[in-house]
């Protein structure tokens, strides 16, 4: 039977099983009731009846030692109060031959949710003028996905659009944020609407809604990029297609007629791949999308965190980063196959066994029965990669206790406006997401004098600066790190280095 079952429930089906040791069906006759608990039963003297409401049904064992009953749960007023949450049942098998009797027990959960959705893999931050993408999932009271149904998504401002979900109750989205200048803004996810009726003897359908708070992504110059995720999982040996969408403001570009973006990819904790990307300001407009294409190598796998930016000539520097799932795969190709695939007990047999040159092989013989009892002991490409020290890097986290985070710059102080004798003070949107934040989501480190952090503003009434702060809090203790020297020349080097300094990627932007 089901774990969980919902209050719209009109059937459930129970599937009683009599099995030896061995795994052999138990041939005999089988009887169970299935019974829905009073939340609060009455005294012994009112009867069986008083406890809980009841079906009982029977029938012999099938071949496979089992009996199902499909059971209508009207009996049991799944959307009234007053019974425990739960249906019960107790079954009791008498073997054919020796009349042995044995017993097992077993339950569902009745829940009022029908529906629920959830966002996945989404952005907490939007940027002005790009897309928002992101994704949904639609599951049902048991955590089962929902396929083919039509979910809204709806952005504060009026905007809605309607989506179907696939066969693992997932589905896309993209959302137009060119009329959006707010420092936040909220998404919700539907699935159905149900008008709510109130009774202390009834309970209500449930169907969850979604809910994704959006913050406002820094930049000086309004200029973002954005790369395109995929849900789907890349394929080892193909060719990836990789949609970057970008605004680049003229505040950004300046008089420059093209303009350069860096991309590397970085997998297992270290950078696998980097590259570069033009593109023709004379022929492009300052916002569309260029493709990167990504070849797909088994030092990718499990999964590839991508980073791709720029840096303008008013030493901004624009990021946007993203995962792809790889395919579970190896440098070294091995094959194994038995000739004949069957034959009888003590004939001959061959084994065919193909591998890579200069493969390091092993070749192990189990018997079948011992990964039906363990298979956790199975040797598969799922449990070689979780045997990985580091799949992906996050933060800057070395350890439990060692966070390698920069000392903050001394703030920006603000000032207030007096104005026809009214005092105006400043607001500022403290929670907005930055360059720096993506770099610091992928572990990455950058030595440059490029702009990659948000400015931080003192308060309105007290300016302390940096040394004063470090001082007055005991001191912070930092990890050594080298900077690298700029020539004095307008061309500024940036380092993406990992926490660990285990890789270093250096490029030389001139501006």
């Amino acid at each position: 039977m089901p774990k969980v079952i919902t209050i719209l429930d009109e059937k459930l089906k129970v599937t009683v099983c009599g099995l030896y040791t061995f795994g052999k069906p138990v041939p005999g006759h089988v009887s169970f009731r299935v019974c829905r608990k009073f939340e609060y039963p009455a005294t012994a003297c009112y009867g069986e009846e008083a406890k809980a409401v009841c079906d009982e049904f029977s029938g012999q064992t099938d071949n496979h030692g089992c009996i199902s009953k499909l059971v209508k749960t009207k009996l049991f007023q799944l959307k009234r109060t007053g019974y425990e949450n739960k249906l019960h049942v107790d079954a009791r098998i008498e073997e054919e031959e020796t009349g042995i009797v044995l017993t097992g027990t077993s339950f569902s959960e009745i829940t009022t949710t029908i529906s629920k959705i959830t966002f996945e893999n989404s952005d907490s931050y939007y940027k002005p003028g790009i897309p928002f993408f992101g994704q949904v999932k639609l599951v049902d009271g048991s955590g089962a996905p929902i396929a083919n149904e039509t979910v809204r998504i709806s952005l504060q401002g009026g905007q809605e659009m309607n989506y179907t979900t696939n066969e693992e109750g997932r589905a896309l989205f993209a959302l137009n944020t060119s009329m959006l200048y707010f420092d936040s803004v909220g998404i919700r996810a539907t699935h159905k609407t149900h008008s709510y009726c109130f009774d202390h003897s009834w309970v209500n359908p449930n169907y969850e809604d979604g809910y994704l708070h959006l913050k406002r992504f820094y930049s000086p110059s309004k200029s973002f990029l954005k790369i395109e995720p995929t849900s789907e999982t890349l394929s080892c040996g193909s060719s990836a297609e990789v949609r970057v969408h970008y605004i680049l403001t003229p505040e950004a570009v300046g008089e420059k007629k093209k303009i350069m973006f860096y991309y590397l990819v970085i997998a297992k904790g270290i950078i696998k791949q980097a590259g570069t990307s033009t593109l023709d300001l004379d022929k492009e407009s300052v916002n569309g999308v260029f493709i990167l294409h990504l070849p797909v190598e088994a030092d990718f796998a499990p999964v590839a965190q991508m980073l791709v930016y720029t840096v303008t000539p008013s030493r901004e520097v624009i990021a946007d980063s993203t995962k792809f799932n790889i395919e579970k795969c190896f440098n070294n190709k091995v094959g194994l196959s038995f000739s004949p695939s069957e034959g009888l007990p003590s004939s001959d047999t061959h084994l065919l066994f193909r591998a890579s040159p200069k493969s390091l092989c092993a070749v192990r013989a189990v018997d079948k029965s011992v990964l039906l009892m363990k298979p956790e002991a199975d040797l598969s490409s799922s449990s070689v990669y979780s045997l990985l020290p580091v799949k992906e890097l996050h933060d800057y986290r070395h350890g439990t206790d060692m966070l390698l985070e920069e000392p903050l710059e001394d703030c920006v102080p603000l000032k207030k406006i007096i104005l026809n004798g009214i005092t105006y003070s400043p607001v500022v949107e403290i929670n907005e997401d930055d360059t720096y934040s993506i770099l610091k989501q992928m572990g990455l480190k950058v030595f440059t004098n490029s702009k990659v952090k948000k400015p931080w503003y003192c308060s309105t009434e007290s300016y302390t600066p940096a040394e004063s702060r470090i001082t007055a809090s005991g001191g912070l203790a930092v990890a050594p790190m080298y900077a690298l020297r700029t020539n004095g020349k307008g061309t500024r080097p940036c380092c993406l280095l990992f926490y660990e300094l285990r890789s270093c990627l250096c490029f030389v932007v001139n501006t």
